[in-house]
């Protein structure tokens, strides 16, 4: 077993969750436009019902309100994901005040040793 060190934060893990986020993001929107079937549910007018086997296929025309649907919600998310990014603080409050006082308490030590 390795031995615990202090280190200062994550490291390169911190980007790579960023990565999986965006490409989570990327991914899922893509499998939500083209390849399930929600938003024939979602868009019913958009989608054309056929006859012999029930499947349904997109309306003449429409894909590319298709394409511009899943390529805005896509982009919300991503905006959303980097405000989250930008208002959550890596560092939180609590664990400041404890660094400072820390660091308060080891610099009066020093100075009264001296």
């Amino acid at each position: 077993r390795p031995l615990p060190r202090r280190v200062k934060n994550i490291g390169v893990w911190s980007q790579v969750m960023k990565v999986m986020v965006l490409v989570s993001i990327l991914t899922n929107c893509m499998i939500l436009g083209f390849a399930s079937e929600q938003l024939m549910q979602w868009l019913p007018w958009m989608f054309t019902r056929q006859t012999n086997d029930g499947d349904q296929t997109m309306a003449l025309g429409s894909g590319r309100y298709v394409v511009g649907i899943v390529f805005g919600a896509e982009h919300i998310l991503i905006l959303i994901a980097l405000l989250l990014q930008w208002a959550i603080s890596p560092v939180p409050e609590w664990v400041r005040i404890r660094i400072a006082r820390r660091n308060y308490l080891e610099r009066m030590h020093i100075a009264k040793r001296n």
